[in-house]
């Protein structure tokens, strides 16, 4: 498929502000959880009263979020969120491996489990956020029941994203993906049944 295939569209403003709001509540209830349990690796990090929280600066409104539980949410516990954007994915999860920062909220499980297996980073996701990077685009159709049998869908080539994308379209009913497998670079059609 050629670009000149896609169009934006402007979507509804409903969902994102639904979306928004479980959000905040997910990484309150993360921030909640981590305070009252401690970290437990065998050095321990302090962080105080003020949690420094990586964003991706290139993904829309990630800074807001941080800015809006920390104007709104964090007062109520006694935390102050300081909002840290850096560009470098795998830096910014070096970073909070070593404790410089808190957490981060931009990754999908897929990548920090590549990032993780590449590195050797002690870390895990806390819970599942909203990620609104991912989405499906045509010009050709209108909707997704609209595609035909046989439809070519662009998937990204890096295997973490790739798994991200495989995934979008099992849970809206396009492709059915083996529970054994996994995606993994350049090997998506071994995976779908």
């Amino acid at each position: 498929m050629t670009t000149e295939q896609f169009e934006l569209r402007k979507a509804r403003r409903w969902p994102w502000l639904a979306a928004l709001a479980a959000l905040a509540v997910i990484i309150l209830l993360a921030i909640a959880f981590w305070w009252w349990r401690g970290h437990t690796q065998s050095q321990q990090v302090v962080f105080g009263s003020t949690l420094k929280i990586h964003y991706e600066p290139a993904m829309a409104g990630e800074q807001r979020i941080i800015e809006y539980i920390n104007q709104h949410i964090a007062p109520d516990y006694g935390l102050k969120l300081e909002a840290v954007g850096v560009q470098d994915p795998v830096q910014a999860d070096r970073a909070v491996a070593e404790g410089q920062y808190a957490g981060t909220i931009y990754q999908h499980q897929w990548w920090l489990k590549q990032v993780v297996d590449a590195n050797g980073f002690a870390l895990s996701t806390t819970v599942p956020v909203f990620q609104w990077a991912f989405g499906i685009y045509s010009d050709r159709y209108s909707s997704v029941q609209a595609l035909p049998n046989g439809a070519t869908i662009v998937v990204p080539d890096d295997g973490a994203n790739q798994g991200q994308a495989l995934w979008l379209l099992q849970r809206i009913g396009l492709i059915s993906l083996d529970p054994g497998g996994g995606a993994a670079h350049g090997e998506a059609e071994k995976y779908c049944r």
